[in-house]
């Protein structure tokens, strides 16, 4: 049960996935396990991931199939899981509010915008990519 209402009214309203393409690129931004939104890129067949790819807190996965990020860094992020009843939430909340002052909330749309960022990079360099290839023909 989070405390602060605000905020979870937030997290019911903004729901915990969603599936859109971006560039033909299928992207994904789901809820971490404490709340907070990752972003994921599927790679499309063909296309090779070579970061470094530029995204809020850097590249936190990285598969054959796909990359992503998180907005779950203590130092930045509020994360929903800091609010909640779970265990250790409290002791990590009062270390947040103690030692990070200016962590804020990643809202969906803030998930969404770099997500897209990421399928940006990855989409303009595999054109790069192409072009070079034929290019070399």
């Amino acid at each position: 049960m989070i405390k602060n209402e605000s905020l979870i009214n937030t997290v019911i309203r903004e729901g915990h996935q969603k599936t859109f393409y971006h560039h033909g690129l299928k992207c994904q931004i789901v809820r971490n396990w404490a709340g907070a939104w990752c972003g994921y890129v599927y790679k499309k067949k063909g296309f090779v991931f070579s970061p470094p790819y530029y995204v809020h807190g850097g590249i936190s996965l990285e598969t054959d199939e796909m990359i992503g990020f998180d907005c779950g860094h203590i130092n930045i992020d509020l994360v929903p899981f800091l609010y909640s009843d779970l265990p250790h939430a409290e002791k990590l909340k009062s270390i947040t509010e103690k030692y990070f002052k200016r962590t804020i909330y990643r809202t969906k749309e803030y998930a969404i915008y770099h997500t897209k960022k990421l399928a940006d990079q990855i989409f303009f360099e595999q054109r790069q990519i192409n072009r070079l290839f034929k290019l070399k023909k």
